[in-house]
This record gives C-alpha cells, sequence and structure tokens, in this order.
C-alpha cells in the first residue's frame, strides 16, 4: 500500500553492505533500470576500489560523534560520504 501511494517521478536509491539474490529481485521489481556501484569488485577479490578509504578508530561512546564529525570534515570529499551503523537508533544518533 505504500509503494502503492507514491508519486510516480521520483528517485529511488537502495543502498546495501552485500547484494544476496533477494535484494537483486527487490531492485528489479521496483525500480526501473537500476544501476549497481560494486565498490568491491565483481572479481571477488574482496579488495576495494582505490577510491574508498575506510577508518577504524576505537573510541569511546562518548567521543564517537564527534570524532565522526572530524573525520568527516576532513577527509569527506564534496560531502559524499556513507556511514554505516548498526541500528536505526545509531543512525539517527548520526544524523
Amino acid at each position: 500500500q505504500i509503494y502503492e501511494s507514491l508519486v510516480p517521478e521520483r528517485q529511488n536509491m537502495l543502498f546495501s553492505a552485500t547484494m544476496p539474490t533477494w535484494v537483486k529481485d527487490l531492485a528489479s521489481k521496483y525500480m526501473t533500470d537500476p544501476i549497481t556501484i560494486d565498490l568491491v569488485g565483481d572479481q571477488g577479490t574482496g579488495k576495494m576500489a582505490e577510491t574508498v578509504e575506510t577508518f577504524a578508530i576505537k573510541v569511546t561512546r562518548d567521543t564517537r560523534l564527534d570524532v565522526l564529525s572530524d573525520l568527516i570534515k576532513v577527509h569527506g570529499k564534496n560531502g559524499k560520504t556513507i556511514c554505516f551503523t548498526q541500528t536505526k537508533r545509531a543512525a539517527d544518533e548520526v544524523a
């Protein structure tokens, strides 16, 4: 019901750390000509693209948002940053 009430002219975006068959099927069902951007590569090497930077920094719970903000300011290219979280609550805190 939700999907049917959306306006026809819109942009849909689907982000997934993995692309199992059910995710591909979902994209094909609800999106027109979906494009996949693969940051790891389809060769199965497990290597990320050279244009992608990752950071792993041990911080306390109290300082993590400040550290994340500093990382984005220093390393974010034109504001293009994706931050993955484990829960919706954590995503809300980051936002």
